[in-house]
């Protein structure tokens, strides 16, 4: 792999990975409404680009034309995704507060200071702010399953 930053790029079927992928600050593209055709077309377009699909013959038709290309069961819990994919050394399941993404656009988030110790993050393009609120607890605990299988 080059220095160039990965591109994810996850179909329809994996929406709750794809906020989590991005969350861990990867540049994850989210295809819906292509077809398969489309689909890898654009992954032979990006450089450093993996597919991940929970359609098996989509990515045996990736794998056969050369591209790069992880299945993913979707019936799979979100840690059990997770776990997968840092198992073939796609993603590291570390969290950065510095690299996270925005999970609705993609767009890299912008740490700012909040009250007191509060952490909060906002997106230029789509104007979300983010925080750790008690959601966190559930992110981390499906992170540390991931991480620890």
């Amino acid at each position: 792999m080059s220095g160039r930053e990965k591109v994810l790029l996850v179909d329809a079927m994996l929406g709750k990975l794809t906020r989590f992928l991005r969350i861990l600050g990867y540049n994850t593209l989210y295809i819906q409404d292509e077809s398969d055709d489309e689909i890898l077309d654009k992954l032979a377009k990006i450089p450093d680009a993996i597919l991940i699909t929970g359609d098996k013959n989509l990515f045996v038709t990736a794998c056969k034309r050369g591209l790069n290309a992880c299945y993913i069961n979707s019936n799979l819990d979100i840690a059990m995704q997770l776990r997968k994919l840092r198992k073939m050394g796609v993603i590291e399941i570390e969290f950065n507060a510095g690299k996270t993404r925005c999970p609705i656009c993609n767009e890299k988030l912008m740490l700012k200071a909040g009250e007191g110790s509060k952490i909060l993050w906002i997106c230029r393009k789509c104007n979300k702010e983010y925080w750790i609120g008690k959601h966190w607890k559930n992110i981390n605990k499906i992170l540390k399953v991931a991480r620890n299988g």
